[in-house]
C-alpha cells in the first residue's frame, strides 16, 4: 500500500454508511484499532474553542490508548472566532468604562490581533494532556489551492465564491502526518461531506464521526480503559501499603490524635493561604512554627504516578498521595514583656486536604525507602461557590474527571450551556463500576445530591443562608467580614454512618475511589 500522503495509489473497500451512529464504518476494519482522532473547527461550540470540553475529551481518548489531533488550521479558524467574542468583550468594555466600572474587571488581550490569539491558542492547545497540534505541510496546501480553483475533493464554488482550501489542507495534513494506514484515525467532525470528499480526491474512503461523543465512546472505543499495565499493579501496590499502615494509628470515627503512620515523617508542610485570619494572626505570633499532621487521616487518592526502571528487579515510583486530615502547629510564643517563653502553644487547623509528592523503590518484595520529595500543599477540605451550578461543574471536571486509570462515561446528554452530564458511569482498572446519577427532580440553581449507587454514598450541593457571595473586590452582599468571605454554596459528604456525613466532598470521593482501585473503602480518618 503506498504511502498516504501520495495521491490516488489505491481505492479501498466499499464503504457503507451507518446514519444511526452516525459514521462512516469499514467493514474490514475495526475503530478499536484506531490509534487518533482528529478534531474538526465544526463539531464543538459552533466553531469556537472551549478549553474545558476539548480537555475532557482528550482524556477520555487517552483512557483507550487513543490521541487527539488538533489541525493548526482548526486553531486558526478558532482564533478568528474568539476575534468576534473579543469585539463583543471590548464592546462590553466600554459600557463598563463610561459607568466608571471597569477597574473592577481586567482588560488583558483585548487588543491583541488575530495572529497574536492563534498563536495563544496553539500554545493552550499544546498544554492539553494527549493533545497533538498538527502543522501545516506546504504540499498539502498547494494541493488545497488546486482543490478550491478546480472544483475537486472539497472545493466548490458558493455564491460566487471559490471555497474548499481549508477543508482540503487540514484533511491531507492530518493524514500526512499519520504516514500509514489511513485507517487507524477518525475525522471528529459537522461537516462529513466535505471530509469525506478530500479523502475521495486522493483516492480513500476515510472515516467521519459526525454523531454524538456519549455514543463515540460508546460503539467506536471500548469502555475499559487501556492503562499502562505496570502503572496499574504499582497504584494498587501504593495503596496496599499506605491503607495496611494507616491500620492502628488513625481508624475510628472520633479524633482520636494518635501517631502519624510510618510512612508518613515530614517536616516540610505548606499551611496554605487560605486560612481563617484568626488562625493566621495567631500562627504569626508563633516563634517558629511547626506544621504537621494531626491524625486521624483518609487516603482520598494517589495520582501523578511516574515509574522508571532502575535494574532488573528496581524501579523508582514518584507519585502524590492526597490525604484528609487535620493540621496541627505548633511553636513558643512571646510574653508580653518580650522575653521567649518556653512553652509551646498549638493551632489546630481542621479538615484540610493535603497532597504529599512522594518516591519510593520498587522491589519483588514490595514498596520500600517511602521519602517525601517536596513541599506538602494544604488547603482547606470545604470547598464553597457561588451557585450549584459552578459546585457540580467543579465536582464533576476537576475531581471526578481528574482520576486516573478510571474512566468517566456519561450516560446522558450534555444539553447546551451544561458542560456535565447529569448521570455517568466509572469503571476502574480491574473492571469495578460504579453509576452515579442527580436527583431526578435536581435544580442545579437550587440544591442537588448526587448519588453513588450502591456504595450508600453521595455528595450534595447545599445551600448556606448565612454565607456571602463575592461580587469583586471590596464588594459584598451580607457583608460583615470583607477580608474573609464564604460563599452562599457548598458541598457535602452524605452517608448511612455519622462519620461520611462532613462539610466537604473527599470523605465520599476517598470511598467511590478506594472501590474503583478495588482497595479497602472507607479506611481510616
Amino acid at each position: 500500500m503506498g504511502r498516504v500522503g501520495e495521491i490516488g495509489k489505491e481505492q479501498l473497500p466499499f464503504a457503507r454508511r451507518s446514519d444511526k451512529i452516525g459514521i462512516v464504518e469499514l467493514a474490514d476494519s475495526p475503530f478499536e484499532h484506531a490509534v487518533a482522532v482528529v478534531l474538526d473547527t465544526s463539531y464543538f461550540d459552533s466553531g469556537h474553542f472551549h478549553v474545558e470540553k476539548v480537555t475532557q475529551f482528550a482524556k477520555g481518548l487517552a483512557h483507550r490508548g487513543v490521541q487527539l489531533w488538533i489541525p493548526q488550521q482548526v486553531v486558526l479558524e478558532w482564533a478568528v472566532h474568539t476575534m468576534g467574542l473579543l469585539s463583543d468583550l471590548r464592546r462590553a468594555q466600554t459600557r463598563l468604562r463610561n459607568a466608571g466600572l471597569l477597574r473592577w474587571f481586567g482588560d488583558d488581550n483585548l487588543g491583541r490581533d488575530a495572529a497574536e490569539v492563534a498563536a495563544g491558542l496553539q500554545q493552550r492547545c499544546e498544554r492539553i494532556p494527549n493533545v497533538v497540534v498538527l502543522p501545516m505541510n506546504g504540499a498539502a496546501a498547494v494541493a488545497a489551492v488546486r482543490d478550491q480553483i478546480l472544483g475537486t475533493g472539497p472545493g466548490r464554488v458558493e455564491k460566487g465564491i471559490r471555497t474548499g482550501a481549508v477543508d482540503s489542507s487540514w484533511v491531507r495534513d492530518a493524514l500526512v502526518h499519520l504516514d500509514g494506514d489511513h485507517r487507524k484515525i477518525i475525522f471528529l467532525t459537522k461537516n462529513g461531506a466535505d471530509v469525506r470528499a478530500a479523502g475521495r480526491a486522493l483516492g480513500l474512503e476515510i472515516r467521519c464521526w459526525t454523531g454524538r461523543l456519549n455514543s463515540l465512546f460508546g460503539n467506536v472505543f471500548p469502555i475499559t480503559p487501556i492503562a499502562d499495565g505496570d502503572q496499574v499493579t504499582v497504584l494498587k501496590t501504593i495503596c496496599t501499603v499506605l491503607q495496611l499502615t494507616l491500620i492502628g494509628s488513625s481508624l475510628g470515627n472520633s479524633r482520636n490524635h494518635a501517631a502519624p503512620p510510618v510512612w508518613f515523617e515530614t517536616d516540610n508542610i505548606d499551611p496554605g493561604d487560605d486560612i481563617h485570619p484568626r488562625i493566621q494572626e495567631h500562627i504569626e505570633q508563633l516563634v517558629d512554627p511547626y506544621v504537621q499532621i494531626d491524625p486521624p487521616i483518609k487516603i482520598i487518592d494517589v495520582r501523578d504516578i511516574e515509574v522508571d526502571n532502575n535494574g532488573e528487579n528496581t524501579r523508582t515510583v514518584r507519585f502524590a498521595v492526597r490525604l484528609l486530615t487535620d493540621l496541627r502547629v505548633d511553636g513558643r510564643v512571646i510574653d508580653d514583656d518580650g522575653s521567649l517563653i518556653t512553652l509551646y502553644d498549638t493551632d489546630i487547623m481542621e479538615d484540610r486536604l493535603l497532597r504529599v509528592p512522594l518516591a519510593a523503590e520498587l522491589t519483588d518484595d514490595g514498596l520500600t525507602i517511602l521519602t517525601q520529595t517536596e513541599s506538602a500543599s494544604s488547603q482547606a477540605a470545604e470547598q464553597r461557590f457561588d451557585d450549584g451550578y459552578d459546585a457540580y461543574v467543579w465536582l464533576y471536571t476537576e475531581e471526578i474527571c481528574r482520576w486516573e486509570h478510571i474512566t468517566v462515561h456519561p450516560l446522558s446528554e450534555q444539553t447546551e450551556g451544561f458542560s456535565a452530564p447529569s448521570s455517568f458511569q466509572l469503571r476502574g482498572p480491574t473492571g469495578r463500576t460504579v453509576i452515579a446519577s442527580l436527583d431526578e427532580q435536581f435544580s442545579l440553581i437550587q440544591e442537588w445530591t448526587l448519588r453513588f449507587e450502591g456504595l450508600n454514598v453521595s455528595i450534595s450541593g447545599r445551600f448556606d443562608p448565612g454565607g456571602r457571595m463575592w461580587l469583586g473586590p471590596d464588594v459584598y452582599l451580607y457583608r460583615d467580614d470583607p477580608v474573609y468571605h464564604r460563599r452562599p454554596y457548598g458541598l457535602k459528604s452524605e452517608g448511612q454512618s455519622a462519620d461520611l456525613n462532613t462539610d466537604e466532598p473527599y470523605t465520599a470521593l476517598a470511598v467511590v475511589w478506594s472501590f474503583l482501585l478495588d482497595t479497602s473503602a472507607g479506611l481510616g480518618r
